[in-house]
């Protein structure tokens, strides 16, 4: 069973699917049966806000290691929705927005990125709604042994600027910025010096090997 769309927000369907016996065509015994499957058609028209993953997570490294997201509405507006996407830790990454690969022609840097801070707003209308933008986040290195960092990229509805159906909708996406900084390994040793009336003493001391 496959199901078919429409542009209409209605909701999950159900109709029924039935299995019937062709009398006609069939031994008797088996005259009259039928039976009734439920099928429920999932509606895709519901406003709701569509982010893909790359391999269902978003990874980057402190290395400059970069990961996409794209973004899309479910169902056509019928006024723009504006999409504001913002990260909670401007110290683990950045976020940039991607050029429509039908305008990057006319980049005379010949770039495919247009770099910016957080807080990037992206429009979406009655024609591009189903389109996907991308987003590129950047990983920022620190020299800091603190491991893998996971934090929150956030999308949400711009609400003064957009159709009342998408009005509070937010996706929150996980980004873990992978560690490059690796522990020192350190070595301790022990120096004995003289001291007063002969006597010796020892003192510990902790030396970086690399």
């Amino acid at each position: 069973v496959t199901g078919l769309d429409d542009s209409e927000v209605d909701g999950d369907i159900t109709y029924d699917l039935t299995v019937t016996t062709v009398d006609a065509s069939s031994d008797d015994a088996y005259d009259e049966l039928s039976e009734v499957v439920k099928v429920t058609n999932q509606d895709d028209g519901e406003p709701s806000i569509i982010i893909t993953q790359s391999s269902d997570t978003t990874i980057t490294t402190e290395a400059g290691g970069t990961d996409e997201i794209l973004i899309k509405l479910s169902a056509a507006p019928s006024t723009d929705v504006v999409l504001n996407v913002d990260i909670n830790d401007a110290t683990e990454g950045t976020i940039a927005r991607g050029i429509d690969p039908a305008e990057a022609w006319n980049n005379d840097k010949g770039l495919t990125k247009d770099a910016e801070p957080s807080g990037i707003n992206l429009t979406f209308t009655s024609t591009n709604w189903g389109q996907p933008q991308t987003i590129e986040v950047t990983g920022l290195d620190d020299l800091d042994v603190d491991g893998d960092i996971t934090y929150d990229l956030t999308v949400a509805t711009v609400d003064a600027s957009s159709d009342d159906a998408y009005d509070g909708l937010s996706e929150v996406v996980k980004v873990t910025n992978q560690d490059d900084d690796v522990a020192e390994p350190f070595v301790t040793t022990w120096v004995t010096h003289n001291v007063a009336d002969g006597m010796t003493d020892s003192t510990s001391i902790t030396i970086p090997t690399g």
